[in-house]
Order: structure tokens, then sequence, then C-alpha cells
């Protein structure tokens, strides 16, 4: 599939909004609508998961590919937070073993000082998610047909959130699995579904509904109803997914090159951006500064910190994973050609 720049542009949107909130709640300056880019995030992930696989993606490629764009940097910015913790870094923080190998094996456990079902890396809680859904969206890759394998995973997801509550079964990761924010992985994967059957694009007016989903988005923080939360941030996320699809079906979109550096780099301002907000809140804290300053410099710092990090750690990362298929793949033609030269 070719690159998406609008989808990059959602992603740096996603990022951003989670920044922005964590540091308005450390400084005092609440950004409600922020918290809900993760819910943006999974809309999206789902819909890339159907958009770039098809009956010939092998689910052991999948898996694998999942795990190289996933796990290193986690990985790494889950030790940087353990080693920290050791050194009482982070006086608020308390690790417990089973919590730590928990956190590494991407697996939901409750947290030792809040409750939460939280990691030693408090991002990485969405990953848990997305890892549940990679397991489940591999499997069904055996299955032949785009369309068969959405009703399946629409099945799958709907039924686990409609049938756990009523088994009275008492546990954390049920209950965790079992969240309604699951679904917006299902709502991404029937947009992913129409994006490839190229269904009814050029006819929807792009500007109009991402403006609407953005509206609703941030009006959903300030909603009275009780509505499930997938429902409340999940449908103006489609919304907004659906507008920029819309888009690049429509016109080319304009390459807004900042923007576009920031959505490559949302996954690293992601898992970087508490710790840009930590340093910030020390750095306001020993120099008697005011709480403006402090959030400011937090935001500041959460972007470059994670620009830095695509740059330093995941953009090597994945050349290198890249290289060496690459280079596999070379090896194995080789051998056909001289077993069929034979």
């Amino acid at each position: 599939m070719r690159k998406l720049v609008t989808i990059q542009y959602l992603r740096a949107v996603a990022a951003t909004g989670v920044l922005i909130f964590h540091a308005g709640e450390r400084f005092g300056y609440p950004f409600a609508a922020g918290a809900y880019g993760v819910d943006l995030f999974f809309v999206l992930s789902g819909f890339l998961m159907v958009a770039i696989t098809n009956d010939e993606t092998r689910p052991e490629r999948f898996v694998q590919d999942r795990i190289q764009r996933i796990v290193p940097i986690y990985w790494l910015a889950t030790s940087v937070m353990v080693v920290g913790g050791l050194a009482g870094l982070f006086p608020n923080m308390r690790l417990e073993w089973w919590h730590t190998i928990a956190s590494y094996l991407f697996l939901p456990a409750p947290s030792p000082v809040i409750d939460q079902t939280w990691p030693v890396l408090i991002p990485g809680w969405t990953l848990n998610y997305e890892m549940f859904f990679y397991t489940i969206f591999a499997a069904l890759l055996f299955v032949r047909g785009a369309m068969l394998r959405v009703i399946l995973l629409s099945v799958i997801l709907v039924s686990l959130v409609v049938i756990a509550p009523l088994t009275g079964v008492a546990s954390p990761a049920l209950a965790f699995y079992s969240d309604s924010i699951i679904l917006e992985f299902v709502f991404g994967a029937w947009i992913g579904l129409a994006w490839i059957m190229q269904t009814g694009w050029n006819r929807l007016p792009a500007y109009p509904t991402l403006l609407l989903g953005a509206i609703l988005f941030i009006a959903a923080s300030f909603a009275p109803w009780d509505l499930p939360r997938s429902l409340l941030y999940g449908i103006p996320a489609v919304l907004m997914l659906a507008g920029v699809l819309a888009l690049e079906t429509q016109r080319e979109p304009r390459v807004i090159p900042g923007l576009e550096l920031l959505g490559d780099a949302s996954y690293s301002v992601y898992l970087w951006h508490g710790l840009a907000v930590s340093i910030a809140a020390m750095i306001v804290s020993k120099l008697g500064l005011p709480s403006l300053p402090g959030f400011v410099l937090a935001i500041i710092g959460g972007i470059i910190g994670g620009v830095i990090s695509y740059w330093i750690v995941e953009r090597p990362v994945t050349n290198y994973f890249r290289r060496r298929r690459k280079m596999r793949n070379t090896e194995v033609t080789s051998r056909s050609a001289g077993r069929a030269n034979a």
C-alpha cells in the first residue's frame, strides 16, 4: 500500500494530543480531549491491518513485522523506566518482579501503586491491546477473503465484550480484554475493508466529514451522556479517518514536512512523552518556575525527544530489519536459481 500522508497527519494529531493531555494534567492546564488520541490510534490500527494485508500475507511474516515494529523500542523505553525506578529517580514508582515481567510480555497486570491495569511504562497499556489485536488478526490471516476476516474479527471482539461480563469471572485480564474500547479496532477494520474495495470514497465529502469528526471528538469530552468510550470517541475517530481517506482519493494532499515527520515519529513521541513531562516537572521544581513554562517545556521536549528517538533508534532499527529481510530474500532467490540451473 502506498504511503498515505494524511494518515501520518492523524498519527501526529493523536500523539500530540496525548502529550498535551499529560503535560496539562501535570501542570494544571487540562485538555481532556487529548487523552483520547489513543482511540484514534486504535481505529487507525484496525484500518491499517486490513489495508496492508491480503490473501497472500503469511501470518508468520505479519507477526514478525509487528514484533519488529513494536517490541525493540518499547523494551528500550521500559528498561529506561526500570533502571530509573531502581535508581530512585521516580519516587512514585514501585517495581514488582511479576509486574515488570508482565510489562515486557505485553500482558495486562494490576499496577502495584494505583488501581489501574498499567505496565511499568504507563502508555504501554495501549500496546497490550494492540498485541492482543495483532494476535487475533494473525490467526485470521489463515482465512481467505478480506471480508470474511473482518466479519470473523467483528464476531470475536463483539462476543468478547458482550459475553465476558456475563461470566461473573473476576479477572483483571478478562476485564481488560473485554473492555468495549477493543471495538475501535473493529470500526477501523471495516473502514479498511471499504478502502481496499474502493467503495464510495469519491462521493464522500472529505472536509465536512473530517471537520464533523474533529468537532465531535472535542465535544465528547464535555458530553453529559454515559456512553461507552468506544462510541463517544470511536465514532468521531472513524469520521476523521474517513474524511482523510476521502481526501486522499479525491485530490493530492499537500505534504507538510514537519507534520509528516511528527506522524512518522508518533510512536516514539507516544512512548517517551511521559519521561519528557517528568523531566520538565523536575526542572520547574528545581528552578522554582511557574507552571506555564513547564507545560510548554514538556510539550516541546516530548516532541523533540520523540523525533530524536525516531531518528537515532526507531528508524535505524526498522532499516536494520528491512536489510536483513532483503538479504534473506536475495539468498533464497539465489538458491532457487541455483537449483533451477542444476
